[in-house]
């Protein structure tokens, strides 16, 4: 089962979404349907307050490596034949850039982000599979400067 935070439950005041200098906010977030988990936009704050959207179709919760200088953000997509999936989208907030992955999921619950590694449970509810994604070697989908 899963703990709290989880993709069901989350809000901005989560320690998760914070870093030292750094914050993800959510906005809009609703049910994808009944009892399914959140869906929402999703904006980055900076250490100066500035704002900066990121998107919208973005799950939750995020978080933060441990030097607080990116975040981990699961983002609901469309594909063939899979239907809707997550990807992991990560925000560098030292490059000033995002990179969405190729790679699919069910469903990303974080449970880790260190040392360019993040950890994670596929599918927390219904068999649960426990995943390492090093984001130097998965294979990008996208990069946009921000």
């Amino acid at each position: 089962m899963t703990t709290y935070p989880n993709p069901w439950d989350f809000h901005n005041g989560i320690k998760e979404l914070n870093s030292t200098d750094n914050r993800i906010k959510y906005f809009g977030l609703k049910e994808i349907a009944m009892g399914s988990p959140l869906i929402g936009s999703c904006q980055w704050i900076d250490e100066n307050e500035i704002k900066t959207f990121l998107g919208d179709n973005f799950g939750g919760p995020a978080i933060w490596n441990e030097d607080g200088t990116m975040a981990a953000i699961p983002k609901w997509t469309k594909k063939f034949l899979k239907g809707t999936v997550q990807i992991i989208t990560i925000l560098d907030v030292k490059k000033k850039e995002v990179i969405q992955y190729k790679r699919t999921f069910n469903l990303l619950q974080f449970t880790g982000f260190k040392n360019e590694k993040l950890k994670a449970i596929n599918s927390p509810r219904n068999n649960p599979k426990k995943i390492v994604f090093d984001i130097k070697n998965e294979k990008v989908k996208s990069t946009r400067k921000l």
